[in-house]
């Protein structure tokens, strides 16, 4: 793949993340459904299935969340792309269901604050693609 095919898959997977709720047909076109992902977030269990819950829980925890990448790092030869982005939002925790008196449950070991948040994070990524494949066997 080369640097814009790189750019544009990962607009595509940012785009995804920020999408409330997020769209399973969507994710299944950018990721693999037997990824393993080598570095596991907390709380996050590090397959297809548990990024997606994961996705769902984020979206949970900050309703108005948004990832802006504001500086890449791409890989041709490595088929990989280095995101820096700037994540926003509220923090409105999780809801619990009706019968639930408290009304909200931790995200991280933290309550809902209501509070708004801006920090940098960084996203690795690498693309596989059959032409990506067939580079590194060369």
């Amino acid at each position: 793949m080369n640097r814009q095919q790189l750019l544009d898959f990962a607009s595509r997977y940012i785009a995804w993340i920020n999408k409330n709720p997020s769209d399973e047909a969507t994710l299944s076109k950018l990721m693999s459904r037997d990824i393993s992902m080598p570095v596991q977030y907390p709380g996050a269990i590090p397959t297809y299935d548990g990024t997606v819950k994961f996705m769902e829980d984020l979206h949970a925890a900050s309703n108005d969340i948004n990832f802006e990448i504001i500086d890449t790092c791409v890989d041709e030869l490595q088929c990989s792309i280095t995101l820096i982005c700037r994540a926003t939002g509220t923090h409105s925790g999780f809801s619990f269901p009706a019968n639930r008196a408290d009304g909200c449950r931790e995200w991280l070991g933290i309550a809902r604050t209501g509070k708004k948040f801006e920090n940098k994070c960084f996203i690795m990524m690498k693309v596989l693609s059959l032409y990506c494949r067939d580079l590194m066997l060369a």
